[in-house]
């Protein structure tokens, strides 16, 4: 098995469809500031938007990731549980 998620579904993932959304809207509208005249106040949402774009990959993926092996950790650990109580 490769490094890849164990959960495939992202109704089991929460906050990842909010935060898959947030990354789709923010890279539309990157491309849409991309497209513009340079301003003072448009380099400073560019900005903005490149931080939330870069933070979606350095950030959340590897929260959502922490978070799933922490659910499976804490699933194997009851069901270990509840094989020691027969």
């Amino acid at each position: 098995m490769g490094c890849g998620s164990l959960i495939t579904d992202p109704k089991y993932k929460p906050g990842f469809t909010a935060a898959y959304l947030l990354f789709v809207v923010n890279m539309f509208t990157l491309g849409w500031l991309g497209g513009l005249a340079v301003s003072d106040v448009n380099q400073v949402w560019m900005q903005i938007c490149t931080v939330v774009y870069f933070g979606y990959f350095l950030i959340a993926i590897p929260a959502f990731t922490y978070s799933e092996w922490l659910f499976l950790l804490y699933r194997n650990k009851l069901e270990l549980q509840s094989l020691k109580a027969l």
